[in-house]
C-alpha cells in the first residue's frame, strides 16, 4: 500500500451533529408567543394608556417633594429664570421645569409678560 492509501484508510469521517429540533421548536414557540401578547396589547389599546399612567404616577410622586406656587410672569423672565430663582439649590433644572410644564399642561418656551404660570418650588423648611 503507498502512503497515500494508508492515510485515506486511517482518515475519519466528521460526524454529522444531529439537528437540534428541541432548540428550534422553542424558539418558534417563544416567537409565536411574543406576537400573541404583542397582539393582544394592541387590541387593548397599547402601552401608550400604560406608559402615560406611569408618567402620571411618577409626576406625583416627585412633586410631594415641592411646594407649587403661582407666578406672573414680568416682562423679560423666561421659565428658566424664574425655575432657577424657585429652586436654587436643584442640580438640574431641566427635572423641576418639566414638573413645572405637567402642571401647565402647556410648553414654558412661550410665556409672555402678563401670564400667570404654575412653577415648583422648594419646600420651606418648617
Amino acid at each position: 500500500m503507498n502512503q497515500y492509501a494508508e492515510k485515506r484508510r486511517n482518515f475519519v469521517q466528521p460526524q454529522k451533529k444531529p439537528a437540534k429540533w428541541g432548540v428550534y421548536l422553542l424558539v418558534v414557540a417563544l416567537l409565536a408567543e411574543v406576537f400573541y401578547v404583542g397582539h393582544q396589547i394592541g387590541e387593548a389599546g397599547g402601552m401608550k394608556p400604560l406608559i402615560k399612567q406611569w408618567i402620571q404616577q411618577t409626576n406625583e410622586e416627585r412633586l410631594k417633594d415641592y411646594d407649587v406656587v403661582k407666578v406672573v410672569v414680568k416682562e423679560g423672565e423666561t421659565a428658566w429664570q424664574i425655575q432657577k430663582q424657585l429652586t436654587p439649590q436643584e442640580r438640574d433644572l431641566r427635572d423641576a421645569l418639566h414638573l413645572s410644564q405637567t402642571l401647565n399642561s402647556k410648553s414654558l418656551g412661550t410665556i409672555k409678560a402678563g401670564d400667570v404660570v404654575y412653577f415648583v418650588a422648594e419646600k420651606e423648611k418648617r
